[in-house]
């Protein structure tokens, strides 16, 4: 569905990250980890050099988990939590700590739920 609405492109990557952000923020959240994807796969694929990074959607996407995780939205915030997770530079032991004790946290909610 979206990617018909998008062209190629840098762009077009950084178009759908904005479009991402802006829906999770609307509560869209099905929409928003549909984009999310998307751009994850553009920017592994090389598609934004330069522009968009993976760091750049890791940090949005841990941003959105944490706020869908502190509003009880534990789906939506595990949906955002596993994205960021295969986003994880696991050479950088902090980051990737930071990320799993996260995952970790919204796994542990949604067992209790």
């Amino acid at each position: 569905m979206w990617v018909a609405r998008y062209p190629a492109g840098p762009y077009a990557v950084a178009s759908r990250l904005g479009a991402a952000e802006t829906l999770a923020l609307l509560g869209q959240n099905q929409e928003a980890a549909e984009l999310f994807r998307f751009a994850v796969d553009d920017v592994a694929a090389g598609a934004a050099p330069g522009l968009v990074d993976r760091d750049v959607i890791r940090t949005s996407l841990a941003v959105m988990a944490e706020r869908e995780r502190q509003a009880k939205r534990l789906r939506p915030a595990l949906a955002y939590a596993e994205l960021a997770h295969s986003l994880v530079d696991w050479s950088d032991a902090e980051k990737a700590i930071t990320h799993l004790e996260q995952l970790a946290m919204i796994l542990v909610q949604v067992a209790d739920e």
